[in-house]
């Protein structure tokens, strides 16, 4: 099966809609668009809108605009539609999944929502991983990190010095309290 990324639509789009520069690294080689909502997920919105509003109109129900961006069942006017309801109701009409298809290539393809990368940060994006702020060459996990490895020790420093002159700010806001104390009758 051919990815949309693939495709010469994909090819020819990306041309006119990328920067000229990587919005991370400042880079100007191997340019590339990331794309802030991937295509899966994209399909699975629609799919998910064409179902409900579908069956909606089929069932005589109204819904809360929340149940198409959330996962799982959802609440109606006539009560609770269970999530193996909605997936048995898609299942049962196909061509609902060759329109939400369609709908999400055409949105991809219009490029809204998209950063303009380089290669390698295209690749660490989709790894969860972000630019060091120290050396601006190599790449970490923020989540379990403040730098990457190389950075590791002079990031430590500087987080120990933040912690020591936050708590000399706080010593400090303690005195003046007390001092504030002292002058009240």
């Amino acid at each position: 099966m051919i990815k949309i990324w693939d495709t010469k639509e994909f090819r020819e789009a990306k041309k006119e809609k990328i920067g000229d520069k990587c919005e991370q690294c400042g880079s100007t080689k191997n340019l590339t668009p990331h794309h802030v909502v991937s295509f899966s997920q994209l399909y699975s919105l629609k799919i998910r809108k064409l179902a409900i509003t579908q069956m909606g109109k089929e069932q005589n129900f109204s819904f809360y605009p929340s149940a198409i961006s959330k996962t799982g069942g959802f609440s109606t006017s006539k009560g609770y539609v269970k999530a193996i309801t909605l997936n048995n109701y898609i299942a049962k009409i196909p061509e609902l999944k060759n329109k939400a298809k369609e709908f999400a290539k055409e949105e991809y393809l219009a490029f809204h929502d998209i950063k303009t990368l380089c290669k390698r940060c295209h690749f660490a994006e989709e790894k969860g991983l972000i630019p060091c702020g120290y050396c601006k060459k190599r790449y970490y996990d923020p989540i379990n990190f403040m730098s990457c490895s190389d950075c590791k020790e002079k990031s430590q420093r500087e987080y120990e010095e933040f912690e020591k002159e936050i708590d000399e700010k706080e010593e400090q806001m303690i005195e003046e309290l007390e001092e504030i104390k002292k002058r009240k009758p």
